[in-house]
């Protein structure tokens, strides 16, 4: 996030246009030729006021930031629309970071170690825009996101992000078991 007054240079749209992955998935779009409803996305946005908070100290912070930047489909249906979205991801190991505060000088190697960071960049279909030969802009934004889920992993050495949102979906299935589910 910039300060007041500060302006975000091109360089990151650069690097992401430059992409392969992105060029490669860019490849794959075509205008789409009908229109299509959508409902509104605003109610199925979870606010901060529906969350019960806890007390649970956790071992791990997982802190997430990024950016997206809609382009204009060239030549193609009027509001025709692409999404570029870059993330970047943190991990932060907390027991770390507290056996490093007992000493009185902080080594800025090792705190350096206790975070893990990360970053994805890719394009997705927007307004007007069917992936390969897919029936809808809606699915083809579902297929991008299932693929995108399914080839990242944001660590290495850690699940894919599909698998991790499995994982999240079953404990809520489990905890809401019964009652619906949003």
């Amino acid at each position: 996030m910039g300060f007041e007054g500060e302006f975000a240079s091109y360089e990151p749209l650069r690097r992401l246009l430059d992409s392969e992955k992105v060029k490669a998935l860019q490849k794959r779009f075509k205008i789409r030729k009908r229109e299509e409803e959508t409902k509104e996305f605003e109610e199925s946005i979870l606010r901060k006021d529906q969350v019960e908070e806890s007390n649970l100290k956790p071992d791990l912070i997982l802190a997430i930031d990024g950016s997206n930047i809609v382009a204009k489909a060239e030549n193609g249906y009027p509001g025709a629309e692409f999404g570029y979205i870059t993330v970047a991801a943190v991990l932060i190991d907390l027991k770390k970071v507290e056996e490093l505060e007992n000493h009185d000088f902080i080594n800025p190697k090792e705190f350096r170690k206790t975070e893990k960071p990360s970053t994805i960049e890719s394009v997705f279909p927007g307004c007007n825009v069917i992936l390969d030969k897919g029936k809808s802009a809606k699915a083809s934004l579902r297929r991008r996101l299932f693929e995108e889920l399914e080839d990242n992993r944001i660590f290495q050495d850690g699940e894919t992000l599909l698998e991790t949102y499995e994982y999240l979906f079953d404990i809520k299935r489990t905890l809401f078991q019964g009652e619906h589910l949003p």
